[in-house]
């Protein structure tokens, strides 16, 4: 198989794209780890890629897609997943502190939060006063953390996190459209 063969078909396989979306943990960044771990394997030399598709080139892709994404030393995470805490902190810390917004902006971050208090108040009296599914979701979104770095510090399994926390933006989500 030739080069411009192999890159194709990696580029047109759509488990390579899952993957990216797993990896990522469900961020806006599977796009660019898709696109970066297809450019690293543009720049192999002839050599080294087809002694790599002569072997597993599946799980060779696979191991520069989850490398970039979870290894602070690689250049992916240096340029986009460390970028994304720090852009996080100045947003939440522009929600906090941001007195110049209009006031479309204002009232809609007001429902918003109105909206997020209802449904985990809801949620805690389903449980009889409290829920540690609400608490984790409480827990994720004071820290600022990916469920991942909370599945870490709770012990709790990160499948387990990742559910739960999704099943709360999921009502929340429900919720605010259904008040528009």
């Amino acid at each position: 198989m030739n080069r411009a063969k192999i890159i194709e078909d990696i580029a047109n396989d759509e488990q390579y794209k899952d993957y990216c979306r797993y990896v990522c943990n469900g961020r806006d960044l599977w796009k660019d780890l898709y696109q970066y771990t297809i450019l690293y394997i543009c720049e192999l030399s002839d050599e080294k890629l087809q002694k790599i598709a002569e072997g597993s080139i599946e799980w060779y892709v696979k191991r520069i897609m989850y490398m970039g994404a979870n290894f602070k030393t690689t250049p992916f995470y240096k340029e986009y997943v460390g970028k994304v805490n720090i852009v996080d902190e100045k947003i939440r810390d522009n929600i906090k502190d941001d007195h110049t917004e209009d006031e479309d902006n204002k009232t809609w971050r007001e429902e918003l939060r109105g909206n997020i208090e209802n449904t985990l108040r809801t949620e805690r009296n389903k449980n009889n006063k409290y829920s540690w599914e609400v608490g984790l979701f409480e827990l994720w979104m004071k820290s600022g953390d990916s469920c991942r770095e909370i599945a870490r510090k709770t012990d709790i399994p990160y499948p387990t996190v990742r559910y739960h926390i999704s099943s709360l933006k999921k009502k929340i989500n429900e919720n605010t459209s259904n008040n528009e």
